[in-house]
């Protein structure tokens, strides 16, 4: 059904569940009736909620607790979108359901890889929303549960703000790993070519690079919390980064591989002798006259090469080992800055809901703590 006037629907919902493309899709078909956000402006208020989750797998607490005590089921539709991709999506619709009857929920495909997009269901639940008795007169309550404005606006506030910290986790998680990537594949071109004397120099090193690249992206991750914080008007305070992330004790520590050395020690000098011995007897054969100055001769040559060869076999085992180091090492700095990060971002959380929730909607006090468990 048009409306009189064009009005702000906003699309949320958990990253990568499909926000974007359901909110494209409603663009598409709404057009001019409607203006479809994913973020709304300050003192904005929308007249409709499409929360979105993906067809993966049922929705998480977190998710569940938020939808409940955010949404005024009345102006809200919930999505399982992505119906395309995941075959399962009638069981995830379902437990969905079960879980928060208290909305519609409508299954949608809003960008399918074959076919068209499968919107019909989620344009005709926005346009009953719309046409619902809430929407008759100007005191229409607006997607949040009633109650005083204040109210209204702390809850679209939280769901700004924990939209900004999903996204923020998920920038950062994949920019710590590619960091961590790049590094692998730089220390382990750099091991390939390593001298023996300059083994202790390239593992400080190595470490050095590790701390450092944790250090950046613990300032990268302060930069974007306080932005988080300034942009919502929350304490700047939760967002102080703690204990310095830069020790270095949860790297591990390069082990001269000893054993692998003695045994390369014993198969050069094996291989050497053999060689000293198979080469001087058959040239002594061949000029039994030279035969002293052949074999003094043989058991020069064979030092040498023997002496060359435990060298180099040596080396060769330490670049291996080194090799499997830096492996090693930047494994450990991911973890390292995976659970940096994670606690991090759930210390802010915490907080912040807790400014936000402690003068917010009824119900709605304490959903930072069930979301954190819920992820741990």
């Amino acid at each position: 059904m048009p409306v009189s006037e064009p009005v702000t629907i906003l699309v949320t919902g958990p990253p990568l569940s499909g926000v974007t493309g359901v909110s494209r899709g409603l663009r598409n078909r709404l057009g001019g009736e409607c203006r479809v956000v994913e973020r709304l402006g300050p003192g904005e208020r929308a007249a409709a909620v499409v929360f979105v989750v993906s067809a993966a797998a049922p929705m998480t607490d977190s998710d569940a607790e938020f939808l409940a005590a955010a949404a005024d089921p009345a102006a809200a539709v919930a999505v399982v979108s992505k119906i395309d991709v995941h075959r399962t999506w009638p069981k995830v619709l379902q437990a969905n359901r079960t879980r928060c009857p208290q909305v519609a929920w409508e299954p949608v495909a809003a960008a399918p890889q074959v076919g068209p997009p499968k919107l019909n269901r989620l344009v005709d639940a926005v346009h009953t929303v719309l046409a619902g008795p809430s929407r008759a007169g100007p005191s229409r309550a607006g997607p949040f549960r009633a109650g005083p404005s204040e109210s209204k606006s702390r809850a679209t506030q939280a769901l700004a703000l924990r939209s900004g910290i999903q996204q923020s986790r998920v920038r950062l998680a994949g920019r710590a790993r590619t960091e961590c990537a790049d590094l692998r594949n730089e220390l382990r071109r750099e091991a390939a070519g390593v001298t023996r004397g300059g083994v202790d120099e390239f593992c400080s090193g190595a470490r050095r690079r590790a701390v450092g690249a944790a250090a950046e992206l613990d300032a990268t991750l302060t930069a974007v919390l306080s932005s988080l914080a300034a942009g919502a008007g929350l304490p700047v305070d939760a967002v102080s980064a703690g204990p310095s992330a830069a020790a270095d004790s949860y790297l591990p520590r390069f082990a001269r591989p000893e054993l692998e050395s003695r045994l390369s020690v014993l198969l050069s000098a094996g291989f050497g002798l053999g060689v000293t011995l198979t080469v001087g007897r058959s040239l002594a054969d061949l000029a039994p006259a030279w035969a002293s100055a052949i074999l003094a001769g043989c058991l020069v040559t064979g030092v040498v090469l023997t002496g060359w060869m435990i060298r180099t076999r040596r080396l060769l085992t330490e670049r291996t080992a080194l090799d499997r180091w830096v492996t090693e090492l930047t494994a450990a700095l991911r973890t390292a800055m995976d659970d940096r990060l994670l606690t991090r971002l759930l210390a802010a959380e915490s907080a912040w809901f807790a400014a936000v929730t402690a003068a917010s909607v009824p119900g709605f006090a304490g959903f930072g703590d069930r979301a954190r468990s819920d992820r741990q």
